[in-house]
């Protein structure tokens, strides 16, 4: 059993109930304080990972360890990195994300310090009719008995959040040599981690976008690894080419007929200048994050559609003259490269009342101006 008696009790008592100081009274003194806590935290909890897990209701959690586990699309794509059949230690599998999609493509061994989250991943994994070894022991102890791992690196300092690699636990660097050793060492860590970092790491390096958002880059290493710099769209399993150094553009380009926001993992992978070239687009103004051409352009690295009816320098007179006359109301309005308060903007530059017809208004520096291009949100391709 993965749960007492006991906790299982406290999940039964408290299962559909509001916590409300009655409730918590309630279970208390059946449960004990503790344990109605806890009770009332995992409901708490599952309806948070419902984002993430589709069986969030049946499993366990903590909050650390929720808040860095994968999509479980995306932890189908970590293990779609190893090849069936052959086991996979997860260094650091914490309540289980990756663990259950690893178990679903063959054998795992799981290793954590953490006793609670050992039983979570166990639990989780029952949860989803999967099994796998599990150890409380340093994993990094045992990396050389594996031909295949995963590494999840805790990156939280005092309950703060870091993107120094150096805080990460383990620390990826300290490890490199055994990681490089292998077949294939496969490293999650945050998009926000510094290219120079990365490039220490060395591999193959890959931005994963998935629901619109860059949600992680993965490091791969070892003698069986790629060797490419990329972003990977999850939900079309496609790759775009990047590349280590930064491409800055010209800044300039007004806003052609379209304008076509872009993901953030093709952005943060530097693959946005061969994207241009292959699809005869410029950047907006100065922004990375914002292309513009004479056609329309469907892919699957294009988040945000918009056809240009008419572009304005950011005179708030002559922008609310334009919209008013159009009988429309601003929608939204999104910055390229500009900072600003987007909602203010809006409430100064709508007119009283309401309109069935919405325009969105993108805003960028361009031809030494800060301009103001009114578009039309195009349907998702």
């Amino acid at each position: 059993m993965f749960l007492s008696e006991m906790e299982t009790e406290a999940l039964a008592l408290t299962a559909n109930t509001e916590p409300t100081p009655k409730a918590l009274e309630r279970v208390t003194k059946l449960v004990g304080l503790d344990l109605a806590r806890w009770a009332f935290g995992q409901h708490e909890l599952r309806q948070r990972a419902a984002s993430k897990f589709a069986n969030a209701p049946e499993m366990l959690f903590d909050r650390e360890a929720l808040e860095m586990a994968s999509h479980e699309a995306v932890a189908r794509y970590h293990a779609s990195l190893f090849p069936r059949g052959s086991v996979v230690a997860d260094l650091t599998c914490g309540i289980g994300g990756d663990l259950i999609a690893l178990a679903q493509r063959g054998p795992v061994h799981g290793f954590d310090l953490n006793v609670d989250r050992l039983r979570y991943a166990q639990h989780n994994l029952a949860a989803h009719q999967e099994k796998a070894q599990m150890s409380q022991q340093d994993s990094a102890d045992r990396i050389g008995d594996f031909d295949y791992v995963l590494l999840d690196p805790a990156r939280r300092v005092d309950g703060r959040r870091t993107v120094h690699i150096a805080e990460f636990l383990p620390n990826p660097l300290e490890l490199l040599d055994q990681l490089k050793a292998t077949k294939l060492a496969v490293i999650k860590l945050s998009p926000m981690i510094a290219n120079s970092d990365l490039i220490e790491l060395g591999g193959c390096t890959r931005f994963v976008s998935y629901g619109g958002e860059c949600r992680e880059v993965l490091v791969l290493l070892g003698t069986d690894a790629p060797n490419d710099w990329s972003a990977v769209h999850i939900e079309t399993e496609t790759r775009a080419a990047g590349n280590s150094d930064l491409y800055l553009p010209e800044p300039g380009e007004i806003a052609d007929e379209y304008i076509f926001e872009v993901d953030p993992a093709l952005i943060r992978a530097h693959g946005v200048r061969q994207f241009t070239e292959e699809h005869s687009l410029q950047p907006l103004g100065a922004s990375l994050g914002y292309l513009t051409g004479t056609a329309m352009v469907t892919s699957p690295w294009i988040t945000g559609h918009f056809r240009t009816q008419t572009t304005l320098k950011l005179d708030r007179k002559a922008v609310r003259a334009w919209i008013r006359n159009s009988g429309a109301n601003l929608d939204a309005i999104k910055a390229a490269g500009e900072k600003f308060d987007p909602r203010k903007l809006e409430i100064e530059l709508n007119e009283k009342g309401s309109h069935s017809r919405k325009w969105i208004g993108i805003v960028y520096k361009a031809a030494g101006n800060v301009q103001f291009s009114v578009c039309e949100r195009l349907p998702r391709i």
